[in-house]
């Protein structure tokens, strides 16, 4: 098998994908803490965005193929 070639946009997405954890990161330092609704809903809208990204960086990259 060929030896795999790094996307142009590979940095891009991991930058993405490191803000997207900083961002869905509870802010509440109590670790034992329940999850609120909020919280669940945060996880879910930053999930939405963060593929969104994925899915807008993959059309240009078939654009470009």
């Amino acid at each position: 098998m060929g030896q795999w070639k790094e996307a142009p946009y590979t940095q891009y997405l991991r930058e993405l994908l490191a803000n997207y954890v900083q961002n869905t990161m509870p802010s509440n330092s109590d670790y034992s803490a329940p999850c609120s609704v909020a919280d669940a809903r945060k996880i879910v809208q930053n999930t939405a965005d963060i593929l969104a990204e994925f899915i807008v960086k993959l059309e240009e990259f078939d654009r470009m193929s």
